[in-house]
């Protein structure tokens, strides 16, 4: 997910599409202090479900079907199990990174920034069939224009 972001965030259009998920949706980290209470099944799971299906399409669009049956293939679980872990992770990374977004001020480009410094992170960790379904080269061409 965090590939996905810093590749959205690779352009303007991109970066203030994830400032605008993180607003619209109400990512303030505030929800991290309650994530026992929020995974704990019930009404606030399936809601937070729900809000992760949409945030997986807005970081990958099209290709997020693609990239939940990767994992699914790649983990050797169901790709209904890999929606549902995707769907509950990305509302708790975007309440991280809105936490960052709303405790630091950051603008789009600011976020590109911060996103972008990412990548020496996930260097050799993002999977190559994930900068596949992406449709990049490697990490190094995402993160080469934002610095």
């Amino acid at each position: 997910m965090l590939g996905g972001l810093i590749n959205k965030s690779s352009t303007p259009e991109g970066a203030n599409s994830i400032i605008d998920m993180i607003k619209s949706g109400g990512y303030d980290g505030e929800a991290l202090s309650n994530l026992s209470g929020l995974l704990n099944k019930g009404e606030s799971t399936d809601n937070l479900l729900s809000k992760g299906a949409s945030l997986l399409t807005g970081i990958f669009g099209d290709k997020s079907s693609d990239v939940t049956n990767q994992i699914a293939s790649t983990s050797g679980i169901s790709s209904e199990s890999s929606s549902k872990l995707l769907g509950l992770l990305s509302p708790i990374l975007m309440g991280v990174l809105g936490k960052e977004v709303s405790s630091n001020g950051l603008n789009a480009s600011s976020l590109t920034s911060l996103l972008g410094d990412q990548g020496g992170f996930l260097k050799g960790l993002l999977p190559s069939w994930l900068t596949g379904i992406l449709g990049l080269v490697s990490l190094d061409s995402i993160t080469s224009g934002i610095k």
